[in-house]
């Protein structure tokens, strides 16, 4: 019967999950845009220069956030690309060619000499709504991925939105070089100033607002929660020093419990921590049920958070029964402790594939704390 229970359980989360990653994957896409400009005639002594260029940029962040929360946004140049076209002496021809950030290309204008250049691009960062960046601008010296944070008011509203904004400029410095076989080196270099890339990098996020616990679970907070281990580990301790006095159960039973009683209040305290990060916000594992039926309205993923406590509450009497020589306190420690690092481990490797959400250690924690209370039953001296 166990067994059937389980791989419906099983069953049910994969769905949900599945149901979680279609949802965030299709949110979840960056912002891609090719940029581009032309520069016009430039000139440079008896040579005119006009460069086009283009350059892919990918502008990535989540598509939600909290209020009160930061998110961490990044920014991609890749694939930066020129066409040159040189007029000189009545002629003109064009030359297209690979041209990342930071890097130099040459292009023949005459026998002997070469017109050369190389760009890097600059950006303001433009939040508007209820929001701001931890940075003014962004430099790009060589193509790759920079990062900014943007922090979302107290004051932000659910359905609110923020719009990133990134105007990006090209910088260009152009110069001629003599290129001969026994003598090369620049006669000229001119930084010819900054171009618009077209169109504008921008993209938008939603603010939403952090599930709400239901009332009847315990104050969500970390101290009261370890405060409430202390107590019980604490009581543990002293009920086998009386048990012990007493000779009410073996020594084997006592040392057994108490590590149940420790497994069981690790578990506990893992509930009032982070265990993922979402949209740059921590959600603890009291939080996360609501927040995962918020997001599918799927009532069998709350209803596993639920679960979870009442088996490391179950976990906690098994070691107070077992300690006491109660028969009934080993099959506690083994039924809760077996479903708790089933169920957890099968959360959170569910929760590992869903799109923007990063796993915290406490859902680890809990699943050590699971298997040390598998490990307590086996504690006997030979």
């Amino acid at each position: 019967m166990s067994k059937y229970l389980f791989s419906f359980l099983i069953a049910l989360i994969v769905v949900a999950f599945s149901q979680i990653s279609i949802i965030h994957i299709a949110e979840g896409n960056p912002i891609t845009k090719t940029l581009s400009l032309s520069t016009g005639d430039i000139s440079l002594g008896p040579v005119k220069v006009m460069i086009d260029y283009s350059i892919q940029a990918d502008l990535n962040h989540p598509p939600t956030a909290l209020k009160g929360s930061t998110i961490d946004c990044k920014v991609s140049l890749r694939n930066g690309k020129v066409t040159i076209t040189v007029s000189v002496a009545g002629q003109r021809f064009s030359h297209t060619a690979d041209l990342p950030l930071g890097k130099r290309v040459e292009v023949p204008v005459a026998i002997g000499v070469k017109a050369f250049l190389y760009t890097t691009v600059s950006t303001p960062i433009q939040v508007s709504g209820k929001g701001e960046s931890d940075l003014l601008s962004l430099d790009f010296l060589s193509e790759g991925t920079r990062s900014f944070k943007v922090h979302v008011s107290e004051g932000a509203m659910e359905g609110d939105s923020i719009t990133i904004s990134l105007p990006m400029h090209l910088n260009i410095k152009v110069g001629l070089k003599i290129d001969l076989l026994i003598f090369k080196a620049d006669i000229a270099e001119e930084d010819i100033g900054s171009f618009k890339l077209n169109p504008t990098l921008e993209s938008s996020l939603r603010i939403t607002e952090r599930p709400v616990p239901s009332s009847i679970i315990l104050p969500g907070s970390s101290h009261f929660a370890i405060e409430i281990g202390i107590v019980l580990i604490s009581g543990a301790l002293g009920l086998s020093l009386f048990i012990q006095r007493r000779q009410l159960s073996s020594r084997k039973n006592i040392l057994q419990g108490i590590v149940g009683v420790i497994a069981g209040v690790l578990c506990m305290i893992s509930l009032w921590f982070p265990w993922v990060t979402y949209g740059g916000s921590q959600l603890t594992g009291i939080d996360l049920g609501s927040f995962l039926f918020q997001l599918t309205k799927i009532s069998i993923l709350q209803f596993l958070m639920y679960l979870i406590l009442l088996l490391t509450l179950l976990l906690i009497l098994g070691g107070y029964l077992h300690l006491a020589g109660f028969v009934a306190g080993r099959s506690l420690i083994s039924a809760a402790s077996r479903w708790l690092v089933a169920l957890s481990l099968l959360l959170l490797i569910g929760l590992s594939f869903v799109f923007d959400i990063m796993i915290e250690v406490w859902g680890v924690i809990m699943i050590f704390g699971a298997i040390l209370g598998v490990i307590s039953l086996a504690l006997t001296r030979e």
